[in-house]
């Protein structure tokens, strides 16, 4: 039996070359995550492009590139999390028992949704995720 097909690079960002999508992390093959983290990874990808240009930098001055790396594991932790969850656990008992709380029906769909850069979630400031 094959599981675990997730990984990540060590690094995300060089002088003049970043990753993002399934070349800087892969999580789960059965989940959409992939495509959600290749699009998000790919917008906060851009960002550093630009403001690098901008100011004629390399894309690792000023510790942009570990700052990029930082934003988008972040996500990636709570997705992994999120997976985790249905792999190891009762997943539907539990998600019974959480979304039975004040404001975790919202909060949870936005995460399955793909949001889980959203500090503001709830489940990511109670440590549900």
């Amino acid at each position: 039996m094959i599981s675990n097909y997730s990984h990540h690079s060590d690094r995300f960002v060089g002088d003049r070359w970043i990753l993002c999508g399934d070349a800087a992390v892969f999580l789960d093959p059965i989940f959409s995550s992939a495509v959600h983290v290749s699009v998000t990874s790919a917008r906060f990808a851009s960002k550093v492009v630009i403001n690098a240009f901008r100011h004629g930098e390399l894309l690792t001055s000023n510790g942009t590139g570990e700052k990029y790396q930082a934003n988008l594991l972040r996500g990636v932790h709570r997705f992994h999390n999120l997976i985790s969850l249905f792999y190891r656990t009762n997943f539907v008992e539990g998600m019974k028992k959480t979304l039975q709380r004040e404001n975790m029906r919202q909060a949870f769909t936005s995460a399955v949704a793909g949001d889980v850069w959203d500090d503001e979630n709830i489940i990511f400031k109670m440590k549900v995720l």
